[in-house]
């Protein structure tokens, strides 16, 4: 059985790089890539991914704000923060 993967990251290409390098895993499956909180939220819902590759910093919606509403319905998705980041006072909220 596959681990079903989602993303969620603003930048195509590095989503569409992600996309490729989890389906060429033989566990793992990326069942939804999505360029915005909002949108994963919705599509989340329905695929139900065991783990999410989250962006902290996008457009309208954080990365940790989208999280929040993510385990409100999936809690047992575990969700890894991806962030270009160094320094750590960027990365709370």
């Amino acid at each position: 059985m596959k681990i079903k993967v989602g993303i969620v990251e603003d930048d195509r290409e590095v989503r569409e790089n992600w996309v490729k390098v989890l389906n060429a895993h033989p566990k793992l499956k990326c069942v939804a890539a999505c360029e915005s909180g909002e949108i994963a939220l919705k599509q989340f819902s329905d695929c139900r991914p065991d783990v999410v590759l989250m962006d902290i910093n996008l457009q309208k919606m954080s990365g940790i704000q989208c999280t929040a509403l993510l385990k409100e319905f999936l809690p047992k998705t575990h969700v890894l923060m991806v962030t270009i980041y160094s320094n750590n006072n960027s990365i709370f909220e």
